[in-house]
Protein backbone atom coordinates (compact mmCIF):
# COMPACT_ATOMS: atom_id res chain seq x y z
CA UNK A 1 0.00 0.00 0.00
CA UNK A 2 1.24 3.48 -0.81
CA UNK A 3 1.01 6.49 1.49
CA UNK A 4 -2.31 7.59 -0.04
CA UNK A 5 -3.91 4.21 0.69
CA UNK A 6 -2.48 4.14 4.21
CA UNK A 7 -3.89 7.58 4.93
CA UNK A 8 -7.25 6.51 3.55
CA UNK A 9 -7.22 3.43 5.80
CA UNK A 10 -6.52 5.54 8.89
CA UNK A 11 -9.28 7.96 7.94
CA UNK A 12 -11.83 5.12 7.99
CA UNK A 13 -11.08 4.13 11.61
CA UNK A 14 -13.39 6.75 13.20
CA UNK A 15 -16.19 5.44 10.95
CA UNK A 16 -15.53 1.90 12.15
CA UNK A 17 -15.80 3.11 15.74
CA UNK A 18 -19.06 4.91 14.99
CA UNK A 19 -20.54 1.83 13.32
CA UNK A 20 -19.78 -0.16 16.47
CA UNK A 21 -21.25 2.63 18.58
CA UNK A 22 -18.07 3.06 20.57
CA UNK A 23 -15.62 5.90 20.96
CA UNK A 24 -12.30 5.93 19.13
CA UNK A 25 -10.56 5.43 22.49
CA UNK A 26 -12.60 2.28 23.04
CA UNK A 27 -11.70 1.11 19.53
CA UNK A 28 -8.02 1.39 20.45
CA UNK A 29 -8.62 -0.63 23.63
CA UNK A 30 -10.45 -3.32 21.65
CA UNK A 31 -7.51 -3.63 19.27
CA UNK A 32 -5.07 -3.96 22.15
CA UNK A 33 -6.88 -7.16 23.11
CA UNK A 34 -7.56 -8.61 19.65
CA UNK A 35 -4.11 -8.18 18.10
CA UNK A 36 -4.92 -4.91 16.29
CA UNK A 37 -7.26 -6.59 13.83
CA UNK A 38 -8.52 -3.21 12.57
CA UNK A 39 -5.02 -2.00 11.67
CA UNK A 40 -3.63 -2.51 8.19
CA UNK A 41 -0.79 -5.07 8.23
CA UNK A 42 1.75 -2.64 6.76
CA UNK A 43 1.03 -0.14 9.53
CA UNK A 44 1.42 -2.83 12.18
CA UNK A 45 4.81 -3.81 10.70
CA UNK A 46 5.83 -0.16 10.73
CA UNK A 47 4.88 0.08 14.41
CA UNK A 48 6.75 -3.16 15.18
CA UNK A 49 9.94 -2.01 13.44
CA UNK A 50 9.84 1.32 15.26
CA UNK A 51 9.41 -0.50 18.59
CA UNK A 52 12.52 -2.59 17.90
CA UNK A 53 14.76 0.16 16.54
CA UNK A 54 13.45 3.75 16.23
CA UNK A 55 15.84 4.64 13.43
CA UNK A 56 13.93 7.09 11.24
CA UNK A 57 16.10 6.97 8.05
CA UNK A 58 16.34 3.16 8.13
CA UNK A 59 12.62 2.62 8.69
CA UNK A 60 11.67 5.14 6.01
CA UNK A 61 13.93 3.33 3.54
CA UNK A 62 12.68 -0.13 4.54
CA UNK A 63 9.02 0.82 4.10
CA UNK A 64 9.58 3.01 0.99
CA UNK A 65 8.28 6.11 2.76
CA UNK A 66 9.55 9.61 3.39
CA UNK A 67 10.71 10.39 6.91
CA UNK A 68 7.91 12.93 7.35
CA UNK A 69 5.41 10.27 6.29
CA UNK A 70 6.76 7.81 8.87
CA UNK A 71 6.28 10.44 11.58
CA UNK A 72 2.79 11.16 10.31
CA UNK A 73 1.71 7.51 10.38
CA UNK A 74 3.23 6.85 13.81
CA UNK A 75 1.30 9.80 15.22
CA UNK A 76 -1.99 8.00 14.53
CA UNK A 77 -3.42 6.82 17.90
CA UNK A 78 -3.96 3.23 16.75
CA UNK A 79 -0.49 2.92 15.15
CA UNK A 80 1.07 4.48 18.23
CA UNK A 81 -0.81 2.05 20.46
CA UNK A 82 0.45 -0.87 18.34
CA UNK A 83 4.01 0.41 18.70
CA UNK A 84 3.69 0.63 22.50
CA UNK A 85 2.15 -2.86 22.56
CA UNK A 86 5.10 -4.30 20.60
CA UNK A 87 7.60 -2.43 22.76
CA UNK A 88 6.06 -3.92 25.90
CA UNK A 89 6.27 -7.43 24.44
CA UNK A 90 9.92 -6.98 23.48
CA UNK A 91 10.77 -5.64 26.93
CA UNK A 92 9.50 -8.92 28.39
CA UNK A 93 11.58 -11.04 26.02
CA UNK A 94 15.17 -9.99 25.50
CA UNK A 95 16.20 -9.76 21.85
CA UNK A 96 19.86 -9.35 22.74
CA UNK A 97 21.37 -12.67 21.70
CA UNK A 98 24.33 -13.79 19.60
CA UNK A 99 22.45 -13.26 16.32
CA UNK A 100 21.34 -9.76 17.34
CA UNK A 101 24.88 -8.78 18.36
CA UNK A 102 26.25 -10.14 15.08
CA UNK A 103 23.66 -8.15 13.13
CA UNK A 104 24.61 -4.95 14.98
CA UNK A 105 28.29 -5.52 14.14
CA UNK A 106 27.48 -5.91 10.45
CA UNK A 107 25.24 -2.83 10.58
CA UNK A 108 27.99 -0.85 12.30
CA UNK A 109 30.50 -1.94 9.65
CA UNK A 110 28.28 -0.64 6.83
CA UNK A 111 27.85 2.68 8.64
CA UNK A 112 31.63 2.92 9.14
CA UNK A 113 32.14 2.33 5.41
CA UNK A 114 29.77 5.19 4.60
CA UNK A 115 26.98 2.98 3.23
CA UNK A 116 24.35 4.63 5.43
CA UNK A 117 23.57 8.07 6.77
CA UNK A 118 24.52 9.05 10.30
CA UNK A 119 23.63 12.07 12.38
CA UNK A 120 26.25 14.73 13.05
CA UNK A 121 26.55 18.33 14.19
CA UNK A 122 27.70 20.93 11.67
CA UNK A 123 29.89 23.93 12.44
CA UNK A 124 26.80 26.02 13.19
CA UNK A 125 25.68 23.58 15.87
CA UNK A 126 22.79 22.21 13.81
CA UNK A 127 22.01 18.52 13.43
CA UNK A 128 22.37 17.14 9.93
CA UNK A 129 22.68 13.79 8.19
CA UNK A 130 25.55 12.59 6.09
CA UNK A 131 27.74 9.68 5.09
CA UNK A 132 31.25 9.30 6.42
CA UNK A 133 33.87 6.63 5.88
CA UNK A 134 35.81 5.68 9.01
CA UNK A 135 38.32 2.99 8.03
CA UNK A 136 39.63 2.63 11.58
CA UNK A 137 36.15 1.82 12.88
CA UNK A 138 35.46 -0.46 9.90
CA UNK A 139 38.67 -2.38 10.58
CA UNK A 140 37.63 -2.79 14.22
CA UNK A 141 34.25 -4.23 13.20
CA UNK A 142 35.94 -6.66 10.81
CA UNK A 143 38.35 -7.78 13.51
CA UNK A 144 35.40 -8.41 15.85
CA UNK A 145 33.59 -10.40 13.15
CA UNK A 146 36.76 -12.37 12.47
CA UNK A 147 37.13 -13.33 16.13
CA UNK A 148 33.49 -14.28 16.67
CA UNK A 149 33.39 -16.43 13.51
CA UNK A 150 36.89 -17.93 13.88
CA UNK A 151 37.77 -16.67 10.43
CA UNK A 152 41.01 -15.56 8.86
CA UNK A 153 39.96 -12.68 6.64
CA UNK A 154 43.33 -11.04 6.18
CA UNK A 155 42.60 -8.06 8.42
CA UNK A 156 45.78 -7.79 10.44
CA UNK A 157 45.99 -11.59 10.30
CA UNK A 158 49.46 -12.15 11.77
CA UNK A 159 51.81 -13.95 11.80
CA UNK A 160 51.99 -14.23 8.00
CA UNK A 161 54.99 -16.07 6.59
CA UNK A 162 56.52 -14.87 3.34
CA UNK A 163 58.90 -17.29 1.64
CA UNK A 164 61.37 -15.35 -0.52
CA UNK A 165 63.70 -16.80 -3.17
CA UNK A 166 65.39 -15.57 -6.28
CA UNK A 167 62.31 -16.37 -8.33
CA UNK A 168 59.88 -14.19 -6.41
CA UNK A 169 57.89 -14.15 -3.20
CA UNK A 170 55.31 -16.70 -2.08
CA UNK A 171 52.75 -15.47 0.46
CA UNK A 172 51.08 -18.09 2.60
CA UNK A 173 49.36 -18.20 5.96
CA UNK A 174 51.11 -19.93 8.84
CA UNK A 175 48.50 -22.72 8.56
CA UNK A 176 49.50 -23.37 4.94
CA UNK A 177 53.17 -23.11 5.76
CA UNK A 178 53.14 -25.62 8.64
CA UNK A 179 50.84 -27.96 6.67
CA UNK A 180 53.91 -28.80 4.57
CA UNK A 181 55.40 -30.59 7.58
CA UNK A 182 52.41 -32.90 8.07
CA UNK A 183 52.45 -36.47 6.88
CA UNK A 184 50.83 -37.10 3.52
CA UNK A 185 51.15 -33.47 2.42
CA UNK A 186 50.98 -33.02 -1.35
CA UNK A 187 53.53 -30.19 -1.20
CA UNK A 188 56.39 -31.33 1.09
CA UNK A 189 59.36 -29.09 1.69
CA UNK A 190 61.49 -31.46 -0.41
CA UNK A 191 59.73 -30.24 -3.55
CA UNK A 192 61.05 -26.69 -3.11
CA UNK A 193 64.63 -27.36 -2.04
CA UNK A 194 66.25 -25.44 -4.91
CA UNK A 195 67.45 -21.91 -4.34
CA UNK A 196 67.97 -19.98 -1.15
CA UNK A 197 64.94 -19.38 1.05
CA UNK A 198 64.38 -17.03 3.91
CA UNK A 199 61.47 -16.87 6.35
CA UNK A 200 60.24 -13.34 6.98
CA UNK A 201 57.63 -12.75 9.71
CA UNK A 202 55.12 -9.96 9.52
CA UNK A 203 55.55 -8.20 12.86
Amino acid sequence: MNIKELRQHLSTLPTIANNRRISFKELVKQNQTNGFSDLEAKLFLLAKDWAIDPNLPAIAKKHSLKKTQVKELLSSPLVHAAMLHCRELYSQHSIVDAAWIQNQRVRGFHLAMGDGETYRIDRNGLQCEGQETNLTAARGFLNDLEKTNNLENGIDARPMINVVNNGGTVHMSNQEFFAQFSQGSENPLGSVDEGEFEEIYNE
